[in-house]
């Protein structure tokens, strides 16, 4: 299997694995990022434009969008990844250079960038947000922000916890939860492949933690005040 398959196969079937907090309810990663695809690809259908850009605001070192650069590799789409962790942005860079070819790493970038602090240098067409937004302080700056970042008719993607679901209530059992989600996963060896492509150690910052957990109700009227529809 050469590395891109790797890639594409760690990222769609194991590397985010099912995985429960206490604010998801028997859901898992891989549920999140196949609802993330199908969200991304009626983007790309509602836009209709030849040459389109793509962001992802907290890109970590950016599976995400290694992963759409492959399944749209004969499209003309550009990907940018923005966080404001230099440790992961030099992984990040780093796969970028093991894992494509040189014309796809020219349609790639990464950017250090925070996105609490001012919009993004550039304007996209659809920005992710997966799992991002529970990092920020201040939930409506930031958003008003990736608001002033899109093209007008553009959209944002966005996935975060939500404080409301029931799981968090049944903490005391969490840990069989975590093990019966997982089995299916670990049996096929996902954990020792992951680790084997990403085996840098990035340290966690202060970005890492989740400081601004939301109810679906609110992040709505988050939205909705920012301007989003």
């Amino acid at each position: 299997m050469d590395k891109r398959s790797l890639l594409n196969e760690i990222y769609s079937e194991k590397f985010l694995s099912n995985w429960v907090t206490p604010h998801t309810i028997f859901t898992s990663r891989r549920k999140i990022n196949q609802h993330v695809e199908r969200l991304f690809f009626t983007c790309l259908r509602k836009l209709q434009k030849s040459q389109l850009s793509i962001g992802d605001v907290g890109t970590y070192y950016g599976a995400t969008l290694f992963y759409f650069l492959f399944k749209t590799m004969t499209h003309a789409i550009t990907y940018t990844g923005y966080d404001i962790d230099p440790a992961k942005l030099d992984c990040a860079q780093s796969y970028r250079k093991q894992l494509i070819t040189k014309p796809l790493q020219q349609r790639l970038s990464f950017l250090r960038h925070n996105i609490e602090k001012a919009p993004l240098p550039q304007h996209h067409d659809i920005l992710l947000c997966i799992e991002t937004i529970e990092h920020v302080h201040d939930v409506q700056l930031t958003l008003q922000h990736m608001f002033d970042s899109l093209q007008p008719g553009g959209f944002l993607i966005i996935s975060t916890p939500n404080k409301q679901n029931l799981l968090k209530y049944l903490i005391p059992f969490r840990k069989n939860i975590k093990h019966h989600v997982e089995r299916d996963d670990l049996a096929k060896g996902g954990d020792d492949i992951a680790d084997k492509l990403f085996h840098a150690a990035v340290p966690d910052i202060d970005g890492d933690k989740h400081w601004s957990v939301m109810s679906l109700k609110e992040i709505k009227q988050a939205l909705c005040a920012t301007g989003f529809r």
